[in-house]
């Protein structure tokens, strides 16, 4: 049986894109879909993962500009000129030349490029997130559409056994041994049944067609989905799960924004140093045709009261971020925990679905059948055996899907794959 491949499977795409795509296994391509063939085109085509490397190249760009050391300016001044009296035209005029620029104090531009350093790590992070978030919704509609095929594998098998019946119960009308009411009835199950079928293959195309909008398609190129639903991977104890959720991106992310705010705590520090304004250039005096150097310097006072908010400001915000990061891992308990309780309780109802309760009533329903043909059962008891035992297959694909779309949330919360 092929195995269902889990949404950690994609972020080890993202954080290594060489080991997802070298697999053994072949990407399904022509009549089937896989999940990795899926997650391959969402994460080359999708719109909003897109618009990520735009972003990316947008914090570089800020990182470059944050390494610029101060510029040089040129000033030229002209002065005693176009007077009166002695001071007419330019006669006694004097020209200064000069070449001004900052000297930046306190390590500013260090903290500039760690700050800008620090969002871009919190970026990487945050892509992680949003990418895994894409990757989910993406591995949650395929299990929905391998849940869809199970059913209409399994409606598929209803149709044939009310056509079984429908058949049955014409000879049995027929030959004066069963009321044409029976036969009345049987058709109508019949219609149901493949009113049934009619309504999943239409969610079918409905899904295959949300699959393809991941990578900004229109059409589905394939018919079939290429997976196991009844592959639950591996058991872990819920305090292993938990400890991979204290190191997933979803905390990880705080981290960073911890060491941006110290970053930009630092850089704000910085601002409390001054800068200094120096210039230096040389000046022409035209009456006595003599030069002269010239040079200076500038700095502002008491800068540190201006800048007394923003520093504050920052140190706020390093404080907000760990109430931030305790809030959302009790959050994250408790939405592991509700997933990792029900996967557990499904997978359990699965199995005794799948190894007391199919096997007694497919014995039951043999029976019966056998017991109708020679009258001894009438055609109630016969659908009744028939609707037990396809309500019990039924049941075991409601519970598998819901056991995997609970495993889908357990492995987006730990970013790590269950299945083996």
């Amino acid at each position: 049986m092929k195995k269902l491949f889990s949404v950690a499977a994609a972020l080890a795409a993202i954080l290594c894109t060489s080991t997802l795509f070298t697999s053994t296994q072949a990407w399904a391509y022509g009549d089937s879909l896989s999940l990795k063939n899926a997650i391959k085109q969402t994460l080359s085509k999708n719109p909003q993962l897109q618009q990520f490397d735009i972003q990316s190249k947008q914090l570089q760009v800020n990182l470059n500009v944050a390494s610029y050391r101060p510029g040089l300016n040129v000033e030229l001044d002209v002065e005693n000129f176009a007077g009166n009296d002695d001071r007419q035209g330019f006669d006694v005029a004097e020209t200064t030349l000069a070449l001004s620029s900052v000297i930046e104090m306190g390590g500013k531009r260090a903290s500039r490029m760690d700050t800008v350093s620090a969002r871009i790590s919190v970026f990487e992070i945050e892509r992680q997130i949003q990418t895994i978030d894409v990757l989910g919704n993406l591995t949650m509609t395929f299990i929905s559409g391998i849940s869809v095929s199970e059913k209409i594998n399994l409606s598929h098998e209803s149709v044939a056994l009310f056509e079984a019946v429908l058949s049955s119960v014409k000879q049995r009308v027929k030959r004066g041994i069963a009321p044409e009411v029976d036969l009345m009835r049987a058709q109508a199950a019949l219609a149901k049944e493949q009113i049934r079928l009619e309504a999943l293959q239409q969610e079918q195309r409905v899904i295959h067609n949300a699959l393809v909008s991941f990578w900004g398609e229109k059409t589905p190129y394939f018919t079939t989905l290429d997976g196991d639903i009844y592959h639950f991977g591996r058991d872990v104890s819920f305090k292993q799960l938990y400890q991979s959720v204290e190191s997933s991106p979803a905390i990880n992310v705080y981290a960073n924004e911890t060491r941006l705010r110290q970053a930009e705590l630092k850089l704000a520090k910085t601002a409390n140093s001054s800068n200094v304004e120096w210039k230096i250039g040389v000046r022409q005096f035209q009456e006595t045709d003599d030069v002269a150097l010239v040079a200076g310097f500038s700095m502002p006072l008491f800068s540190q009261k201006r800048n007394r908010g923003n520093y504050e400001r920052s140190r706020l915000e390093g404080l907000r971020v760990d109430l931030d990061r305790d809030k959302t891992l009790i959050e994250l308990h408790q939405q592991l925990f509700d997933a990792y309780s029900k996967r557990q309780h499904l997978i359990n109802a699965v199995n005794i679905i799948e190894t007391q309760i199919i096997p007694s009533l497919e014995k039951a329903t043999s029976l019966i059948r056998s017991g109708y043909d020679s009258g001894r059962y009438r055609y109630q008891d016969l659908v009744n055996a028939q609707e037990e035992l396809l309500a019990a297959k039924w049941a075991r694909v409601e519970k598998a899907t819901a056991a995997m779309l609970n495993q889908s949330i357990i492995e987006q919360l730990i970013a790590e794959p269950l299945s083996e």
